[in-house]
């Protein structure tokens, strides 16, 4: 049914994180509700526990066959029942279709975050000669190497990332996990080092043609100096010598700093991911 609906949408259904827990099946960490129509599977809702107390994360996603408003409501509310039943005191629902938006609203959600795609083609004549590609004076680009920097790229992604949602608060399951999946390659996840410590990465993942900007994060300690700059650079340039056509990556829309220096290296928005918040009583 996933596939189904990606094909219609041309897009994933349900985010990274919950369809990796999904299929691991840790009742702990995702709990799925499905409708059935006739015994055929029509619709799934994800939920998933926050890092943040008493909030959870929801998706959902209903058969291209089967959609009508009632059926999407019918999730949210089921949704929220759960979430209610396990003693939830939030939800954020995030939505891959812009046709979700009013049932979501009316559904008793309040729109909160906007999470942009943003693409262009390649090749783009990626240098990493070029002066803002060269990483800050002292510092030195090695590719990621298992067993030694997981603890340093920890570090560094839990400090970059403190406040956010998603990319906050990894833990070493987490990495490990990412690190297990077919695409990963330790020479795709780069690592600026300022002698013994992590400056910052740019991990890179690559699928069907497409390569993404996956996580880039510089270090506090290192901001300031055109390091990310240089890393996403870097990373390009790892795509168009691999022969992707296509590089995209995802930022919320209110990262101004970020969005600036996307849209200078010739980025464009191409979708926009919403996310709606419930709070439950």
């Amino acid at each position: 049914m996933l596939a189904r609906v990606e094909a219609a949408d041309g897009h994933q259904p349900i985010g990274e994180h919950k369809y990796l827990m999904l299929f691991q099946g840790d009742p702990k960490r995702v709990v799925g509700l499905i409708a059935e129509s006739d015994s055929k599977l029509v619709g799934y809702v994800a939920l998933t526990p926050s890092a943040q107390a008493g909030w959870w994360g929801m998706e959902l996603t209903v058969d291209p066959d089967h959609r009508s408003s009632d059926t999407f409501l019918t999730l949210f509310e089921a949704g929220v029942t759960e979430v209610t039943r396990r003693g939830g005191s939030a939800l954020r629902a995030w939505l891959y279709q812009p046709r979700l938006n009013e049932i979501a609203l009316k559904a008793g959600f309040h729109a909160e975050r906007e999470l942009l795609k943003l693409e262009r083609q390649l090749p783009g004549g990626f240098d990493t000669d070029r002066s803002d590609a060269r990483l800050p004076e002292g510092m030195r680009l090695a590719p990621f190497e298992s067993d030694r920097d997981e603890p340093a790229w920890l570090e560094v992604n839990n400090a970059a990332f403190a406040d956010h949602p998603e990319n906050g608060r990894w833990t070493m399951e987490t990495l490990e996990n990412r690190m297990g999946q077919t695409w990963f390659r330790p020479d795709e996840l780069l690592m600026a080092w300022d002698g013994s410590d992590l400056a910052g990465f740019c991990w890179c993942k690559r699928v069907g043609g497409k390569g993404e900007i996956y996580i880039v994060a510089v270090a506090p300690r290192a901001q300031g100096l055109g390091l990310g700059r240089a890393l996403v650079l870097q990373g390009l340039a790892v795509m168009e010598r691999k022969g992707d056509r296509v590089a995209f990556l995802y930022v919320d829309s209110d990262n101004h700093r970020a969005l600036g220096l996307y849209r200078s290296l010739g980025f464009y928005a191409d979708h926009v991911d919403r996310a709606f918040v419930r709070l439950l009583e």
